[in-house]
């Protein structure tokens, strides 16, 4: 009968594995600026987001927050999908440095823009631009997360870390953006926002990854390899199903963008500054969110928080339309950001565990191209509700469709959770092995998924010399023998792995491998193995050790035998 372990100490034991992912994070140098800059950046685009709202507002409207919304999203999304093949042809860690860069020099040009009078399109192009350059800078930023986490809770704990700072950002800029636009006007929100997205390129420009780019073979067309993420996505039921839902909660996203102006101003009576005080009462949700997250690292199952993620986005939205009550408004709009802060950690999270990270970029690009198009769309919809049916029939409506959504995923969501678990004692054996033991978490996690079992009779071949080489060998329990004709080079037991010159080099099996006794395998197929380990420069240079080390003891063998040859001529 086993022990059951108070649940007391669970949770204290998990809080001190939270909290200890958590440090790590801010311990690890790289980790530490590319969560900075990512902070900073996400404050600007808030800030600059209500200066652009209120500019909107005053120029037309309702209908021209909604265009202006369809304006900046439609073309990003266009963006996303093509232009995310970036994110995996190219230094990760570089294209963020001058993403942002250019980011800053948008966000300047705004406010010039604005203090000389310039037509309402110029502003609303450079507002486009600025959200292009952004749609190619998050699939980088959450491709080069896993490249760079050493373990999954530490990569949950990046993405908890960020969490915490979208829930700042979205607290800090509008607040920030409400203050400026009461004692100046948007044209000081644009250039501060400049100068923070400044300060996340100077910060960005410290952030160094082992990621090795993966050139595109000479027969794939380009348009092929930049559709690569979205093909990545039709081919896998779990990434649709997530895409879907997160589509669903992007567009009740784009509709709140309007909804809120338009609540503060019309419905509850707040002003123009009431937008930035509602968007952050938003904020104030999300870092509450962002803090309940730590919950999620270390844990495995995450389909009930994605899931109750959409409900607490999409049900306060109709109760405000129910209650039009400002003080209400004010703490019901705060639950949206707690729902999108555990949506985003608990949905990217099960996303990096699904997708190799060789199109993680592009898969990314695929997501954030569905989230600026929908973004668009919501912002559309809702303007488009609003004149048809009021304010607060708009909140109801479109606040209703999430929870109805979650209710109707949830089955799939429990299945994603089942297919994505991790076989622990492959995982541990993995990380025995010096190539494997330097790659990130969810590379090492996708290799111990693709393991497959093999067992060998005693004084059997697992292969002989000359064979075709397609699987590298882990020994699990057992010896082998390896040898060169009658010679034994070496013999290996439990942990030692074999295999490995014929997939690096290309070339036949360069010896035998035969049981000693009952020998019991995992096998890793050519292609997961080349994937991981040529991907990752530790794991290569580990690699290239291994063989080459391996070849030296081949050679030598081969020149002991020919010795007493020569001798007897």
């Amino acid at each position: 009968m086993g022990v059951r372990v108070p649940k007391e100490r669970s949770f204290a034991v998990q809080l001190r594995r939270s909290l200890d992912a958590f440090r790590a994070v801010f311990r690890h140098r790289d980790l530490r600026y590319l969560e900075l800059a990512l902070g900073l950046n996400w404050a600007a685009e808030n800030a600059y987001l209500v200066a652009l709202s209120v500019y909107a507002y005053e120029h037309g409207g309702a209908t021209a927050v909604g265009v202006v919304g369809l304006v900046r999203m439609v073309p990003a999304g266009v963006a996303g999908l093509f232009g995310a093949v970036v994110a995996d042809r190219y230094r990760r860690e570089w294209l963020l440095r001058l993403l942002y860069l250019g980011r800053a020099i948008l966000a300047g040009a705004t406010g010039l823009a604005f203090f000389a009078g310039a037509p309402v399109i110029v502003v609303f192009a450079l507002a486009a631009l600025l959200n292009v350059l952004a749609v190619l800078l998050r699939p980088g930023y959450w491709a080069l997360l896993p490249d760079l986490a050493g373990t999954p809770e530490q990569l949950v704990a990046c993405n908890v870390v960020a969490s915490v700072f979208e829930g700042l950002a979205w607290l800090v800029g509008p607040l920030l953006a409400g203050i400026m636009i009461k004692i100046a006007d948007p044209g000081v929100v644009f250039l501060a926002a400049g100068g923070a997205l400044l300060a996340s390129a100077v910060f960005s420009a410290r952030v160094k990854a082992a990621h090795i780019v993966q050139q595109p073979s000479p027969e794939r067309r380009a348009l092929s390899e930049t559709l690569e993420g979205v093909k990545t996505v039709a081919r896998n039921r779990d990434a649709r199903v997530i895409f879907g839902l997160f589509g669903a909660q992007t567009l009740v996203r784009g509709a709140l963008n309007v909804l809120v102006v338009v609540s503060a101003i019309e419905l509850l009576h707040l002003g123009e500054p009431g937008v930035g005080w509602l968007s952050s009462a938003y904020g104030v949700g999300g870092l509450v969110g962002a803090l309940a997250t730590f919950a999620l690292v270390g844990r495995r199952r995450l389909a009930l928080p994605f899931g109750s993620g959409l409900i607490l986005w999409g049900a306060p939205l109709a109760l405000v339309g129910i209650w039009p009550n400002a003080a209400a408004a004010l703490l019901l709009l705060g639950v949206p950001g707690i729902g999108n802060a555990v949506l985003d950690v608990a949905g990217l999270t099960m996303l990096q565990r699904t997708i190799p990270s060789r199109v993680l970029g592009r898969v990314f690009g695929a997501l954030e191209a569905q989230v600026f198009a929908t973004v668009g769309l919501g912002s559309l919809l809702a303007s488009g509700l609003v004149a048809w049916i009021g304010v607060r029939g708009a909140l109801i409506a479109i606040g209703g469709s999430l929870p109805l959504l979650a209710a109707v995923s949830w089955r799939r969501l429990r299945a994603i959770d089942e297919a994505t678990a991790v076989p622990e004692t492959e995982l541990e054996l993995l990380r025995r092995v010096p190539m494997f033991a330097t790659l990130p978490a969810v590379a090492l996690e996708h290799l111990a998924v693709s393991l497959k079992p093999v067992s060998v009779a005693s004084r059997s071949a697992v292969f002989r010399r000359g064979d075709v080489g397609d699987r590298l060998y882990v020994i699990v329990e057992g010896e082998a023998r390896v040898s060169t004709g009658r010679t034994t080079t070496a013999r290996l037991g439990p942990g030692d792995c074999f295999g490995e010159i014929a997939l690096m080099r290309g070339v036949p099996r360069t010896a035998t491998v035969t049981a000693s006794g009952n020998l019991r395998l995992v096998a890793l197929e050519s292609e997961p193995f080349l994937a991981a380990v040529t991907g990752n420069r530790h794991s290569t240079e580990a690699a290239e050790r291994v063989v080459s080390d391996r070849c030296e003891m081949i050679e030598a063998t081969a020149r002991r035998k020919r010795r007493p040859g020569r001798s007897r001529t």
